[in-house]
């Protein structure tokens, strides 16, 4: 009977969804599981967005069975860029890039605290308010505040209503006039001063925090 002369190469990579390229006697690309190749040496690299690439050399003999498993780390310069990239893109009122990278941020990290701040604030002005509840209440866990702009009806009889801004805190709800605004608003409500749980709702009355 035929005897395979060559070996065997297993090739594995998490983020599964990482690129894996294999180039030696014979070329592959992709994930290898068990594959015969022939002997030689082999170069291998592994990528993925977001991540720090790696290359390895693999020599293979005939008859060897060989098995490496990537793990790749998260390239900290990428993540605090387009970290960056998020937080400028909401102050300039580009919700739509604020929400993409903040999103691509929490793909790297999903405990970025200042990711979800950052998505917490773009979905409320894009009235998202599902995803500004959830990003919201892990932004607050995480010990940081969301800052939101609203409306405050100050002479019901004139019909007049100021913009201002609510920072949102695990302690307290803090008001404050709108940049370039006058307004009169209460500074601060204390949650240990209520007699009931804070709750605060949409323009519609459903709940949101």
């Amino acid at each position: 009977p035929l005897i395979w002369a060559g070996g065997l190469l297993t090739i594995s990579v998490l983020p599964a969804n990482a690129s894996i390229s294999v180039t030696g006697p014979v070329s592959f690309s992709g994930r290898l599981d068990a594959e015969r190749c022939p002997p030689g040496t082999y170069k291998v690299a592994v990528s993925g967005v977001g991540y720090v690439p790696q290359t390895e050399s693999i020599t293979l003999a005939a008859g060897q069975s060989y098995q490496r498993d990537f793990h790749l780390v998260v390239d900290s310069q990428v993540l605090a860029a387009a970290l960056t990239h998020a937080q400028a893109a909401l102050s300039s009122g580009d919700t739509d890039s604020a929400i993409r990278l903040s999103n691509q941020v929490l793909s790297l990290d999903s405990s970025s605290t200042p990711a979800h701040k950052v998505l917490a604030e773009a979905s409320f002005r894009k009235g998202d308010f599902q995803s500004f509840e959830n990003n919201a209440r892990l932004t607050i866990q995480g010990g940081q505040s969301v800052t939101i702009p609203l409306m405050h009806v100050g002479n019901f009889s004139r019909n007049s209503a100021d913009p201002i801004e609510a920072t949102i805190s695990s302690e307290a709800i803090a008001f404050a006039c709108s940049p370039g605004t006058k307004c009169k608003i209460p500074e601060t409500v204390n949650y240990k001063t209520m007699g009931v749980p804070a709750v605060i709702t949409d323009p519609s009355g459903t709940r949101m925090m």
